[in-house]
């Protein structure tokens, strides 16, 4: 699985951020994807999974837009963020709303919406399925989770994607899916 394999990098990380918002028996997810330029691929940006933030679906909006912040302030404190992407299909739009108020005063954080639809969607894991064929997007073993999930192996394992007989990759679908798709929406990966 080309997941695990990375070129090497170079300089100092960017990070891009994507949240898939539960539903009424789910978990909101938030994935932080690091960005760091390759030394081969004509300086290609190479982006890893770093760690998950597993909200559970039960609190307000605003109780899980706080529970975020706490996950988010790690990576802003020291580094480059470019943004913020949340899924707003359904729910999303109040998670959305709740992280735009706690973020206006903190050096203007990118926070932006993202509702997928299927023709977008596939545009974005067309995307996912080259970085992975090159080695550009890596999820490495010993991924840190933060809060509880009951299945997060099952979601980790959701990261997972087979070639048919055509040579297409077939992405397992997960929520864990849904927020690196929602992540690498809201970055610059050329």
């Amino acid at each position: 699985n080309g997941l695990l394999t990375q070129l090497p990098v170079t300089g100092v990380p960017r990070y891009a951020i994507g949240i898939d918002v539960g539903k009424t028996s789910d978990y909101t997810i938030g994935l932080r994807l690091e960005l760091r330029r390759s030394t081969h691929d004509q300086g290609k940006t190479v982006a890893t999974i770093r760690d998950i933030c597993c909200v559970p679906h039960n609190l307000t909006y605003r109780e899980q837009a706080e529970m975020l912040n706490i996950w988010i302030r790690q990576t802003q404190k020291s580094n480059i963020m470019d943004g913020i992407t949340v899924e707003t299909n359904g729910p999303g739009i109040g998670l959305l709303e709740a992280l735009q108020e706690l973020y206006p005063a903190v050096g203007g954080l990118h926070i932006q919406d993202n509702e997928q639809n299927t023709g977008y969607k596939s545009t974005l894991i067309q995307e996912l399925e080259v970085l992975a064929q090159w080695g550009r997007l890596v999820c490495p073993a010993g991924i840190e989770v933060h809060g509880e999930i009951p299945c997060v192996h099952e979601h980790l394992e959701g990261l997972t994607y087979s070639v048919d007989e055509k040579g297409r990759i077939e992405w397992e679908h997960s929520d864990v899916l849904s927020a690196l798709i929602m992540a690498v929406a809201g970055c610059e990966l050329s």
